[in-house]
Order: C-alpha cells, then sequence, then structure tokens
C-alpha cells in the first residue's frame, strides 16, 4: 500500500496529509502553511491537491502483479479544469478519483476535491506512475 513518504513532495510543498480510505483520501489543510495567505489558499493549489491524492489513491488500486504501477506516480497533463471555489484553510477536503483508461505507465483519471458535500475543483489528469527512470 502506497504512504505518503512515497511521494517526492516535501514540507511546505505536500498538501495530502491523510491516508487513504478505500475510495478516498482525505485532505486537511492548516493556515500554518506560508502558502495560506488573508484565510484563504491560491486557487490553483486545487490542482496540485488534485495530483498528489490522485497518485496515491491510483497507486493503492493497482494490482498486486503490477508492482511499477503501486508507485505514486507524476502529474504529466491537465484538461477540463473547472475550479468552483476559493479553498479556506482549515478546511477538510475529500479527493476521489476514477480510473478512465490506462496505457502502459500513462493513466488517464476524473478526479474530483470536495469539501463536505461541496464541489470544489474537478478535472482530468494524465499521470505517469510507475516513477520516472
Amino acid at each position: 500500500m502506497p504512504h505518503l513518504s512515497d511521494l517526492p513532495h516535501r514540507h511546505p510543498f505536500r498538501f495530502v496529509f491523510g491516508e487513504v480510505e478505500e475510495d478516498r483520501i482525505e485532505v486537511l489543510l492548516t493556515p500554518a502553511g506560508p502558502w495560506a495567505r488573508g484565510g484563504a489558499f491560491p486557487q490553483f493549489f486545487a490542482l496540485e491537491i488534485l495530483g498528489q491524492a490522485t497518485a496515491l489513491l491510483m497507486a493503492s488500486r493497482a494490482p498486486a502483479e503490477a508492482e511499477a504501477l503501486r508507485q505514486p506516480g507524476y502529474l504529466a497533463g491537465v484538461t477540463d479544469l473547472v475550479l468552483h471555489r476559493q479553498i479556506g484553510t482549515e478546511e477538510r477536503f475529500q479527493v476521489r478519483a476514477e480510473l478512465e483508461r490506462a496505457f502502459g505507465a500513462l493513466v488517464k483519471v476524473r478526479a474530483s476535491l470536495s469539501s463536505g458535500t461541496t464541489l470544489v475543483a474537478e478535472a482530468q489528469l494524465l499521470l505517469a506512475v510507475g516513477g520516472i527512470g
């Protein structure tokens, strides 16, 4: 099972601090981070949160026999990004991701970021999984 330490990001660039729970990962943003200004995060951070969380979600779902796919991937492309609202500090988010297609080490995923029942952001992401090398 992939772990947060598998992400290539470190503080202050890691925004995912929760563990994978079946079909989602929990994300908690705090005002202690250097990015929070005026009680909100820059809106485009939603994309980075989606990328980090989706990489862990996809790695957690890879079949046991596909060891290379069980490592978190890297964001390789974004389409259809919709940012519905500002991201506040001290909010708890859930990221969900559905695999749309896979071709070798590339996976296309539809991902969403929600706070409670409110959709915050959504996008189609292309991930290069299994690491670089």
